[in-house]
């Protein structure tokens, strides 16, 4: 027989049902034997003794179902001071909920000491380097790509992004902030891979218009340097003298026409960071170029490309690209895996921002549970609670009924021992 599975909600509310009803019964029960006891029993000592048990089992278990009725409702409906508990105060239990929450789940002191011996690069590296787990989140990463280029691709984010471009064209930091890169480039010597691929083009460009060099020169030469290939010799000369200083600066680091280079872009970076009119210029150029239409047709049709592309790597997710990109992250476990060093900066990396995020968002967290908690009306809000605890709370009525008839046999004893 097939095993039904019921929703926790759906599962509570029969646990409460059957609790209520078992407490209910014992209740009945007690009733049932105390009148029993008083119009059947007559004087026999048994008797008294379950008249006695019932009676005080009937006051106890009354009390506790009042008690624990008073907390949702008011019971039998009637205006009886603090009663309805829970509906009365909602608000300020909306509001403490919160705040417990944030103060013992969400605090930052809360979250690192519970991070504080946690390992999370380690199984993380390790998850990374299973091949299954590389392949589904590639999968996943691909899968959800279409998705948020759709995201961007919304018409009032595009004019909001394009009002920002704008904004940021007319900001005067744009020029500092540029000069500040061209610097810090020229600092470490990172602008010198650019110098050589410019030297590579020149090269290259050299070689492809040779041609019309040799052509150029012969133009510009007398007729009759030409009849003694003068000009052919010439413009031979240039061609090699070039080609061989492209090759001497590409070959020698220390080369003066580099440093000569570096001298020039550190020159520019300083302007931009000092120059009021090269700022200004800057600005002009770049408000000009955001807003060229042209520029804007460009990035559109340029977009359209890359969302094409990204829809059909995500209709092929065991594709090239997939296997690119589960590739890199299963690397990246196995590094993470092999470097000590690694995995702990990460940890501590790791537990600081969690940390920093439990203090930042847990008054947002307990702003967001009070806020939910005032929307449900008083009736949901009892229903709810009642659904989670109450099952629980009607041991107390169990408890009541049966301990009060414990009691109410005792004092029935006392007062056997006492009686003339």
């Amino acid at each position: 027989m097939p095993t039904t599975l019921l929703s926790p909600s759906v599962a509570v509310s029969a646990q409460l049902i059957r609790m209520r009803a078992v407490a209910s019964g014992l209740l009945a029960g007690m009733a049932v034997l105390y009148v029993i006891a008083t119009a059947w029993g007559g004087e026999a000592a048994v008797w008294r003794y379950a008249k006695a048990f019932a009676e005080a089992a009937l006051v106890g278990g009354l009390a506790d179902w009042f008690a624990v009725s008073a907390l949702f409702r008011r019971p039998l409906g009637l205006p009886i001071p603090h009663t309805a508990v829970i509906p009365r105060n909602k608000e300020r239990i909306a509001q403490a909920l919160g705040a417990f929450v944030a103060m013992n789940f969400l605090s930052p002191s809360v979250v690192a000491e519970r991070l504080k011996d946690q390992d999370l690069a380690g199984p993380l590296a390790r998850q990374l380097t299973d091949p299954v787990v590389a392949g589904q989140l590639a999968r996943a990463v691909l899968q959800s790509l279409p998705s948020l280029a759709a995201a961007v691709d919304d018409p009032a984010l595009r004019r909001f992004l394009r009002r920002q471009a704008l904004v940021l064209a007319a900001d005067q930091r744009v020029a500092v902030v540029i000069g500040q890169g061209l610097e810090a480039l020229a600092e470490q010597g990172r602008h010198q891979a650019l110098v050589d691929a410019a030297l590579k083009e020149a090269a290259e460009a050299l070689t492809a218009h040779a041609p019309s060099i040799r052509a150029k020169v012969r133009a510009k030469t007398e007729w009759f340097w030409r009849l003694m290939s003068a000009d052919a010799k010439a413009a031979e000369a240039l061609i090699s003298a070039l080609e061989d200083l492209i090759q001497d600066i590409a070959d020698d680091p220390i080369h003066p026409a580099r440093d000569r280079v570096t001298d020039l872009v550190k020159e520019f970076a300083a302007g931009l960071q000092q120059s009021e009119t090269l700022q200004g210029e800057i600005r002009a150029a770049a408000g000009a170029l955001a807003n060229d239409p042209r520029l804007a047709a460009a990035l559109e049709a340029a977009w359209t490309g890359v969302k094409a592309k990204l829809a059909n790597m995500a209709q092929n997710p065991s594709g090239a690209a997939a296997d690119a990109i589960a590739d890199g992250l299963a690397h990246l476990g196995r590094a993470l895996t092999a470097d000590a060093e690694a995995r702990a900066a990460l940890n501590c990396r790791l537990k600081a921002l969690l940390a920093e995020l439990a203090g930042r968002h847990g008054a947002a967290a307990a702003a967001l549970i009070a806020d939910t908690i005032r929307t449900w009306d008083a009736a949901t809000m009892s229903s709810k609670l009642e659904a989670q605890v109450g099952p629980d709370l009607q041991y107390i009525r169990i408890n009541g009924a049966l301990i009060g008839g414990v009691i109410g046999l005792a004092l029935h004893q006392v007062t056997v021992w006492i009686a003339p």
